[in-house]
């Protein structure tokens, strides 16, 4: 059965899954293509084109079993053992029992981490400060007010047992929910971000005795569906994702999204959301992300541009696209005259007048003139 899981993961990467296939992968498994998620999961498992992460393949593996692949499945199996034998390996913090804290918190959650029926209650607070800012330790406390658990001591931000709030950016406790469905509860904290870029959540499962890191990725809006966001791993540094969560009523979040174009604008808005087993939706907007709209040219009379600045001693000619930035069905010289129809940011759409072709071609080589 080995073998012919290590045969399937060798004629993948043969036939091109790498960097720029994962992004692929992740965007159709969420358009529901289980064998996407399939070989999503192998690249997480391999490393190959991005960061080797085991805990995302699994996850992906088991969507996968569970869409029908049956390869997964046996992917799923294998890794599962994998990591069960290294947890076994690496001793866990042991759950202590110390009556009535009464510590300085300076945060907390609340929420049925034992699956008990009462009421734990999550919190952190700081034990060190260094130059690059301050370092936070998390404690659980049980419904009777005594320490169930401590976390590490640590002036590690790498630790994803450790919370921070430094100068590369901060990492506090923002959500305690089941975020996956999966009947147990989760804790959710973003990771550093030093600049606009989509915001990664670390995501803590409580084991009974010590807490299992899980995969770390954004929420990032679907392709498909305005009002759904997705957990997935992403190379752009554009994009929607949602930036913050904070508790709202019983399972609901309230979400502040961030949109990053590539123009460098940037709009914000705020959500209430549920989350499901593949990301969240969107129960209804308290502050809508503004409609995208395109540039057009108004043309209440003819506009003609000539192509100039062309450099012979290059290609020497300009593209014309069927739309922007996709595939060339034309091109323009020096001196070419166009008749301007239209434009998006700053693409022209045009009429090359020799030919008649009709088609989008970048501003930057087309000077305007009017004709009333």
């Amino acid at each position: 059965m080995k073998l012919k899981l290590y045969t399937m993961i060798y004629f993948i990467f043969l036939t091109g899954a790498m960097a720029g296939m994962v992004d692929k992968f992740m965007d159709t498994c969420e358009k529901g293509d289980m064998f996407a998620c399939y070989q999503a999961g192998v690249a997480y498992w391999t490393g190959e084109g991005i960061v080797k992460d085991k805990n995302a393949a699994k996850s992906l593996f088991n969507i996968s079993c569970e869409g029908g692949i049956s390869d997964a499945c046996l992917a799923f199996k294998t890794l599962n053992n994998e990591l069960k034998e290294y947890r076994k390996s690496k001793p866990e913090p042991s759950v202590h029992k110390i009556k009535h804290y009464v510590g300085s918190i300076d945060g907390s959650l609340y929420g049925d981490i034992d699956n008990d029926g009462k009421i734990e209650k999550v919190i952190w607070k700081k034990f060190a400060s260094a130059d690059l800012g301050d370092y936070y330790q998390l404690l659980i406390i049980d419904d009777d007010g005594s320490l169930l658990w401590t976390g590490p001591k640590k002036k590690n931000y790498e630790n994803l047992l450790i919370f921070y709030s430094l100068d590369i950016g901060e990492s506090l406790p923002q959500l305690l929910i089941d975020f996956d469905q999966d009947g147990s509860l989760e804790l959710l904290a973003p990771m550093a971000q030093s600049d606009v870029s989509p915001t990664y959540y670390r995501k803590l499962r409580w084991k009974g005795s010590y807490f299992e890191p899980l995969i770390q990725n954004a929420l990032m809006l679907s392709s498909s569906n305005s009002n759904h966001f997705v957990w997935k791993k992403t190379l752009k540094s554009y994009g929607t994702w949602i930036s913050k969560l904070h508790p709202y009523k019983g399972n609901l979040v309230k979400a502040y999204i961030t949109q990053y174009n590539k123009d460098e604008s940037v709009n914000t808005g705020i959500a209430i959301i549920k989350f499901n087993r593949y990301g969240a939706v969107v129960q209804h907007w308290l502050e809508r992300l503004p409609i995208k709209q395109h540039r057009r040219t108004s043309i209440k009379h003819q506009t003609i541009g000539i192509v100039y600045g062309l450099d012979p001693r290059g290609d020497g000619f300009l593209s014309i696209r069927k739309k922007p930035r996709s595939r060339e069905i034309g091109r323009l010289y020096n001196g070419d005259m166009v008749e301007i129809l239209g434009n998006h940011g700053k693409w022209y759409k045009i009429k090359n007048i020799k030919s008649g072709k009709i088609g989008w071609s970048h501003s930057n080589w087309i000077k305007l003139r009017s004709l009333k």
